[in-house]
């Protein structure tokens, strides 16, 4: 009895020591931003606003990570009942998870070495034996992947609800109330099958499990539980039906555009020989790998070979040996999935796949460095148990600790997007996808020229990438490069003729280099593409306006208001050119409502402020509310623009403030000089000898011609 009670304490501890090392290994995670495909999965996700609507919760949007598992999702729901899109509550449902699984890991190795199959040469260690699994397994640096990134929870998930599968049957196998733990292991091996498409291995993992360490074969197994496997087995009909639904049909699937079976297990081979390596040197880690397919087959006999040596290798011992066999097909029975023959174009590799087959290999060089050292040790040393088992737990925790403090360390390189794809292109350069990724950030940035390196580097892996020639085009018209940009949008729209962007981005930069005709051409053709397109919409009626033709743009722009109600530039513009056509009453309610959607557009509240301040009918002017206007505008430019002065001056004047109406316009004209622009210095002359004969400047025609953006 009071052998027992110390057995039960020591597992106690055991489980503490596996949540407090595992708990200090991710510490560093709660403030991981939202990174990839989480903002897709959370923040754009309205499926998971309501957490109580379960009829929403378990219809995720397709084409996500998400799609097609419900269970997943519905634990996003309720991390954003918590805390809304702030991450620390997704973070911290991902760690529980993971301890969770840790745990239960533990449970499953203590109790198989303990069972009657292995207790004769396993079972005085069980315990010490499971915590070096377990505590391995749960700080490994190769996990980072499935719990630090939020919306791998699909596979940290579903990772937990296989091990409570098999956890419960083997308690039910032991146990005299048995009904009832197949019960609970069939509706955790449900919810695993909804959380994600791997889960469809472990009824025949269960089968495998059975036959190996209780009934002895497949039909005494199924003789003592088929109540169990008739159970297990329906839980592939709710998986069936929700592959039917075709969630993710444009990413994964046989006949998914892109690739082939033959090509995507082409690439496995070398795959899944890195997932071992990194199993056992956790160096380099790379959170993206792209879809670099080998290029021939010679590229992979080396590592098919040795593949295919060892799972010759497992089909036997399953056979003979299935005991031993029984940790190889965990292995590749789990990665089946996701590492065989079933495309998955998004991903050829990825190390969040390696959270269960983990738990595999770990074991096995667990169990094998204990066999051996226990070996030699009787054979060198004998009576050195105590001193052994002391050994061993040094060992653990030496092992436990250099993991640890690597898991922590990896942890470091999600700090930020950018820090992330950074480390990604770093230590896998052949990646196009993750240079595009991390421009796309350092562009946001504002660091152009970083951002530009990165896409022509990622041109140089993926030639005819049609993303990468927009993005330099775009960078290079940010930067005046007019001419350079024009070579990669003209190179985008030769890969993909029906790209509106490309051609709207050209047309821009056409517009800029007064090509106005050429720059019309190409804004027909992207809203002919996309008849939605607003910003071409906008563009197009810019550059109308340019051309002195302000029926035709006031066509455009007011289509591109009915498209997009909240474009605050194109109320301006309309306005603009609404007052040039006499329809000044349409025009202050243009300029209003671009106030109202945009309290800091500048040039809505400056042209609004030269309207009523200068028009000639008195119903129109309101010299006060002018004052007011053209005072924002200024302000917001640091009075560093001459011609809001030259609007201030004239609000002033209307008003009947002569004298600080022929103060700022002094002003403008001083600053216009300063600046080359001569024309304007000159015209607002003409306006101060106005002012200084104590007189109003009127406008009878529209507001300034607006801008090329």
């Amino acid at each position: 009895m009071q052998n027992g009670t110390s057995r039960r304490w020591q597992t106690v501890v055991y489980a503490l020591v596996i949540v407090v090392v595992g708990a200090a290994a991710y510490s560093n995670t709660f403030s991981v931003p939202l990174l990839y495909d989480d903002p897709g999965c959370i923040v754009d996700n309205p499926s998971i606003r309501r957490l109580l609507s379960l009829s929403q919760v378990f219809s995720p949007p397709t084409e996500q990570t998400v799609s097609g598992r419900p269970i997943a999702n519905l634990s996003l729901a309720i991390n954003y009942a918590i805390s809304g899109v702030a991450v620390w509550s997704y973070h911290v449902l991902n760690l529980i998870i993971h301890l969770l699984a840790g745990l239960v890991l533990f449970g499953i190795v203590r109790r198989t070495l303990a069972s009657e199959a292995l207790r004769e040469s396993h079972g005085r260690h069980a315990n010490l034996l499971a915590l070096a699994v377990a505590l391995i397994w749960t700080v490994h640096p190769l996990q980072t992947e499935a719990v630090t990134y939020v919306i791998q929870r699909v596979e940290s998930l579903m990772g937990l609800f296989y091990l409570l599968t098999l956890y419960c049957v083997i308690r039910g196998i032991s146990s005299p109330r048995s009904k009832w733990w197949y019960v609970v292991s069939v509706v955790f091996c449900a919810l695993g099958m909804g959380t994600k498409e791997v889960m469809v291995t472990a009824p025949v993992l269960v089968l495998l499990y059975d036959r190996a360490f209780a009934s002895g074969s497949f039909r005494e197994a199924v003789r003592r539980r088929w109540g169990l496997y008739v159970g297990l087995a329906a839980t592939w009909i709710p998986l069936a039906l929700l592959i039917s639904q075709g969630a993710r049909s444009q990413s994964a699937g046989f006949g998914v555009e892109g690739m082939t079976s033959l090509e995507y297990a082409r690439a496995q081979s070398p795959v899944v020989l890195r997932y071992i390596g990194l199993s056992f040197w956790p160096h380099p880690l790379v959170f993206d790998y792209g879809r670099s397919i080998p290029e021939t087959f010679a590229d992979i006999v080396p590592a098919a070979s040795v593949l295919g040596v060892l799972l010759v290798g497992v089909v036997l011992l399953l056979i003979f040996r299935p005991r031993a066999g029984f940790l190889g097909a965990w292995f590749f029975l789990i990665l089946a999935p996701t590492s065989s023959f079933l495309p998955i174009v998004t991903e050829i590799a990825a190390e969040h796949r390696m959270y269960l087959p983990l738990a595999a290999i770990v074991t096995s060089v667990v169990v094998c460095v204990a066999l051996c050292g226990r070996s030699l040790l009787n054979r060198m040393a004998p009576g050195w148990g105590t001193r052994a088992r002391r050994l061993g737990v040094g060992v653990i925790i030496a092992s436990a600790v250099a993991l640890g403090l690597a898991t922590y360390r990896r942890n470091e390189d999600y700090r930020s997007a950018i820090l992330l794809w950074q480390d990604t292109v770093d230590k896998w350069p052949a990646n196009p996808r993750a240079h595009d990724n991390l421009a796309d950030f350092l562009r946001r940035q504002g660091k152009l020229a970083e951002a530009f390196a990165q896409y022509t580097e990622s041109l140089k892996w993926g030639p005819d990438r049609l993303g990468p020639h927009v993005n330099c085009g775009v960078i290079l018209a940010a930067q005046g490069r007019l001419e350079e940009a024009i070579v990669y949008f003209r190179k985008a729209v030769e890969i993909e003729p029906t790209c509106a962007e490309a051609h709207y981005d050209w047309g821009v930069a056409l517009m800029q280099l007064g090509r106005f005709g050429d720059a019309l051409g190409h804004f027909k053709t992207a809203v002919e593409i996309l008849p939605d397109y607003d910003l071409a919409y906008y563009h197009w009626g810019v550059t109308l306006s340019l051309l002195g033709k302000p029926e035709e743009a006031a066509v455009r722009f007011k289509r591109a208001i009915e498209v997009n109600p909240d474009y605050a530039p194109a109320y301006v513009d309309y306005g603009a050119v609404l007052s040039q056509l006499g329809k000044v009453d349409e025009a202050v309610v243009s300029y209003r409502k671009a106030i109202q959607i945009d309290a800091e557009d500048v040039k809505a509240h400056n042209n609004l402020a030269w309207l009523l301040a200068t028009y000639p009918e008195a119903r129109v002017r309101d010299g006060k509310e002018a004052v007011r206007l053209a005072q924002v505008a200024c302000e917001r430019t640091k009075h560093g623009e001459a011609g809001h002065l030259d609007t201030l001056a004239a609000a002033y004047a209307e008003v009947g403030s002569f004298a600080e109406a022929v103060e700022t316009a002094g002003k403008a004209v001083e600053l216009a000089s300063s600046t080359g622009q001569d024309a304007l210095a000159e015209i607002i002359r003409g306006r101060l000898r106005l002012f200084e004969a104590g007189r109003p400047y009127r406008e009878p025609s529209a507001a300034p011609e607006p801008a090329v953006p």
